[in-house]
């Protein structure tokens, strides 16, 4: 019986080999397809991450801008030469391995690499041009006024007829025109002095009035002082008629409202001996000359005038937040005008002093740029001869073979352009902009006279 169960039981062994064997065909099959797209996955991986790396080494090596410059990991050397540390290099150096006869660009720069850790410089940031810091202009009238880079001094003269009577033997049109002949004498060469008379045509009689009233004129236009041609203006009017002392101001407001107040020192003399005749708010006026762009100094100088008078030039003084001063001879009148001297004296010393300061801060500047200008030079050649004296020893010790060291040179050489171009490039536009700056402030000293004559 156990026999025939053998014999019945052959069979089945059969079939179950055969399943067997089958199995064996089709899985092996199965995991060496499986195999084969991984490992070329990995290899296709392990490529795109040499290619990745490299193109990090050479944004590395390469760095593009100013910015990559100064952000640069500085090396274990970095602002030492070679030659003082020979020792500790050389020791280093002995542990990189050699490079085949040919190697690839990846491991050259690889190799490249490894002396950057060792060599790579640290750059300063170049200093910005910044503006100077000026010497204040003085202050005048206790504080009240700070001077500008421009004086402009305009004398509004009253010529009415009542200018005819007499002060100490002379008229009172002959001692304001000698002082004002005095006055502009002491003015600054580049100081602009500007003459208007009111009231000098007509009579005053009431039948000239509208003439009179209309009479404002600029005689001697703003500019600088010329002896004969104020001369010639002060030789053109005698007293005559009314007394327009509203257009009077208006008209000065428009003669300096090319003269802006942010630019310039604006400052008026008006000498009148009496209250104004003519229609027209005088202290309306006075009042909007004060509130315009010229931001004037008003000086109003009553010349023997009657209480009425003087009340009237005082609510013009005040209406343009300006002074008023009663006279009653030469001396007086004169010492009125002469204040302007010291304004002019002040002016002249700040002018001087700032001009100083100017060039001493441009100097100052000029030598600083210089300075980091040779320290970024110095830098950047320090790296290059380290690297390259680093090379050499590297040759001479058969760890690169000719043809390597000259593509590492060839490699060195390419990276101290980037950093040495650049300099170049960014310390010349310093340069530039430093004398730019100078000449700016050279113009907000001594203002822009030809622009505004």
């Amino acid at each position: 019986m156990l026999h025939l169960n053998k014999m019945y039981l052959y069979p089945f062994f059969i079939f179950l080999l055969f399943l067997s064997g089958c199995n064996d065909e089709v899985i092996p099959a199965t995991q060496n397809s499986v195999g084969s797209v991984k490992v070329e996955d990995t290899k296709q991986d392990d490529s795109n991450n040499r290619e990745n790396e490299d193109k990090k080494l050479q944004e590395t090596i390469f760095p593009n801008g100013l910015e990559e410059i100064l952000e640069s990991t500085k090396g274990t050397y970095a602002g030492q030469s070679y030659e003082d540390n020979r020792e500790a290099i050389v020791k280093e150096l002995e542990a990189f391995k050699s490079l085949g006869e040919e190697p690839s660009e990846e491991e050259l720069h690889r190799y490249y690499y490894k002396l950057l850790l060792m060599f790579s410089e640290e750059y300063e940031r170049p200093l910005e041009n910044e503006p100077f810091n000026p010497i204040e202009p003085p202050t005048i009238y206790d504080g009240k006024f700070q001077l500008k880079p421009n004086l402009n001094v305009e004398i509004v003269l009253d010529t009415s007829g009542s200018m005819i009577e007499k002060v100490d033997g002379q008229s009172k049109m002959e001692l304001a025109k000698n002082s004002i002949e005095d006055f502009a004498q002491m003015l600054p060469n580049e100081a602009n002095v500007g003459l208007r008379v009111y009231g000098h045509e007509g009579t005053t009689a009431f039948e000239d009035k509208v003439e009179s009233c209309e009479s404002s004129e600029l005689l001697y236009e703003i500019q600088p002082y010329d002896k004969s041609k104020l001369e010639a203006a002060l030789e053109e009017f005698q007293p005559a008629g009314w007394t327009p002392l509203a257009k009077a101001l208006q008209d000065a407001k428009d003669d300096l409202k090319t003269f802006n107040g942010e630019e310039n020192t604006n400052i008026i003399f008006l000498v009148s001996d009496g209250i104004g005749t003519c229609d027209g708010d005088p202290v309306k006026e006075a009042k909007e000359l004060q509130e315009s762009n010229i931001d004037p100094i008003v000086n109003i100088i009553g010349f023997n005038v009657d209480e009425e008078g003087e009340q009237q030039l005082r609510d013009i003084a005040n209406a343009s937040d300006g002074s008023f001063a009663y006279v009653h001879d030469k001396e007086s009148l004169n010492d009125q005008f002469n204040r302007l001297k010291d304004i002019s004296d002040k002016w002249i010393q700040w002018k001087g002093a700032a001009l100083g300061h100017n060039s001493e801060e441009s100097s100052e500047r000029l030598m600083e740029i210089t300075e980091a200008r040779e320290e970024w030079q110095e830098t950047n050649f320090r790296e290059r001869d380290n690297i390259k004296f680093a090379l050499n020893h590297l040759n001479e010790s058969g760890k690169i073979n000719d043809q390597t060291l000259h593509k590492l040179n060839t490699i060195n050489s390419e990276r101290f352009l980037i950093p040495f171009n650049l300099g170049q490039d960014l310390f010349s536009d310093l340069f530039n902009e430093s004398q730019n700056l100078t000449v700016e402030e050279y113009k907000e000293i001594f203002g822009k006279y030809e622009e505004n004559s």
